[in-house]
């Protein structure tokens, strides 16, 4: 029904901002008082109503009643905080779980306090629809992980479990469970979420988020994750961590990896992990890596290596200097060398001009090139010796261009010094945003055509997006067909 996209967003579970899910009622009003009938259809949809929020509404209260009634049969999506803060809140929800837990399709239980045991009885009740459990805590930091065991048998349909602060351990294997996110924990030994790892034989994306554990000297054999398409070790994770998984990880499947501000400098057995990805990693995977997208924003850069065809990715974030980062490290130095198409969005910062410089020179194959900054690739163009000798195509965005820059001048005379040492470039694309410099650029035509075989010129409108590729991406792509969750759902997990 249409009035279903009144609401948003439309996911099983948000573990983000609460006001983006459970204090979503408020949109249906307006079309609730358009008539009758469209009262009726919104007020006897039972999906539109299914969300309680025991943490603003009381459980015996008349709003959960109501909302008991409107959603009749249908999968409940709930959220409780523990400690309660009502009164004679922890026995009201006791109460409530024991009665509708048979119709919970999502849970998220809030810990106010570390104490994770307590809370735990209180979910030793079947819950046979259960899909998605989330327990998280209010404070977004680093803490000393509560590691408790459990049993997940009253859970035969749980496909996602979100973890902030804690580990359930679980008794048995859970074969159902497809999507894994864990979020800030640190002091204590990576062995609970090994366990963890063990009792997920069908997992298939794998999120770690702030997370600081032990590796040293725990020694184990290789853990086999035939169905795993996504690993996230992003956001403060240690690079030790990241090393130590992806040398055990056996992940056959494994399409999208996202390394994405991970930690360095964490000492295990006294030596500090700088190359965090193993050359075992990419045994399978390099020759087929053979597209780079590189953007900056503010003070870090995102460069995402992908398959041409397959979903293959690897994303790299980081606030260093691109040449002072893990890319100038095997095996990601050696995969620079394979790269066959490159995007490189610069922006307008001139600073960056020893950043793009040190990468292109590292991309000794490739056949297509694409700059977003005129500068940068006049200096590219400008380069001795001459840089990627086998480019077939360039594509330049001449709208960020320095003032009073003879710009016909300087590409044809770069151009030609070109030509004289690596011949003709076979296909040259210029990019420029209003008529002025469309009309500059076509005046270096005649020019620029005696060192090019084919020359391009485009105007862009109102967006730039048709200068790219349509495989290049500024940001890198993290909410996909895979992910239970976008990652925006997940940022603040652990102040939900």
């Amino acid at each position: 029904m249409i009035f279903r996209y009144v609401r948003k967003p439309s996911k099983p579970v948000k573990p983000a901002n609460p006001k983006n899910r459970f204090h979503s009622y408020k949109p249906l009003r307006a079309p609730m008082r358009v008539c009758q009938k469209w009262h009726r259809l919104i007020s006897q949809d039972a999906t539109l109503w299914n969300e309680i929020n025991l943490v603003k509404y009381d459980a015996a209260g008349t709003m959960v009643q109501r909302l008991l009634e409107r959603s009749k049969a249908a999968t409940l999506d709930v959220r409780f905080v523990h400690p309660g803060s009502m009164k004679d809140g922890d026995m009201k929800i006791t109460s409530f779980l024991k009665a509708h837990a048979c119709r919970f399709g999502a849970l998220g239980v809030i810990l106010r306090t570390h104490r994770t045991s307590m809370m735990l009885p209180l979910l030793d009740v079947s819950m046979p629809r259960l899909a998605c459990l989330v327990v998280s805590r209010y404070a977004d930091t680093v803490s000393p992980v509560n590691v408790h065991e459990m049993s997940f048998k009253n859970f035969p349909a749980l496909k996602a479990l979100a973890l902030s602060g804690t580990v359930l351990r679980p008794k048995e294997p859970i074969p159902s469970l497809t999507h894994l996110h864990l979020v800030a924990l640190a002091r204590d030994s990576v062995l609970p979420l090994l366990d963890m790892l063990r009792a997920a034989p069908s997992l298939e994306v794998l999120d770690l988020r702030l997370v600081q554990l032990n590796t040293s000297g725990v020694e184990m054999s290789s853990l086999e994750l035939p169905r795993l398409r996504v690993l996230r070790l992003t956001g403060g994770t240690w690079s030790s961590v990241v090393h130590f998984l992806l040398t055990h990880i056996v992940a056959p499947n494994l399409a999208v990896a996202d390394f994405s501000r991970v930690s360095l400098g964490h000492n295990i057995d006294n030596l500090i992990v700088y190359e965090y990805i193993p050359q075992t990693f990419f045994a399978e995977r390099r020759n087929r890596l053979t597209r780079l997208s590189v953007s900056w924003h503010n003070n870090c850069f995102t460069a995402t290596f992908a398959s041409a065809d397959s979903d293959d990715r690897i994303i790299i974030e980081s606030s260093e200097k691109i040449y002072q980062s893990i890319l100038d490290k095997p095996p990601l130095l050696d995969c620079l060398r394979n790269i066959e198409h490159a995007c490189l969005d610069p922006g307008t910062d001139m600073e960056r001009q020893s950043q793009v410089f040190w990468l292109v020179v590292r991309l000794e194959h490739a056949k297509s090139l694409v700059v977003g900054n005129l500068a940068h690739g006049l200096r590219l163009l400008g380069s001795n010796p001459v840089f990627v000798s086998e480019l077939v195509s360039l594509t330049l965005d001449a709208c960020y261009r320095q003032r009073d820059t003879d710009l016909v001048g300087s590409l044809a005379g770069l151009l030609q010094g070109r030509a004289k040492v690596a011949g003709p470039l076979p296909f040259l694309r210029l990019g420029a945003h209003n008529r002025e410099l469309t009309k500059e650029l076509e005046q270096c035509v005649d020019d620029v055509k005696k060192h090019v075989d084919t020359l391009e010129i485009v105007r862009f409108t109102s967006s730039k997006d048709a200068f790219w590729p349509a495989w290049f991406n500024r940001r890198s792509r993290r909410g996909d067909d895979h992910a239970y969750w976008d990652d925006s759902d997940l940022t603040h997990l652990g102040s939900y």
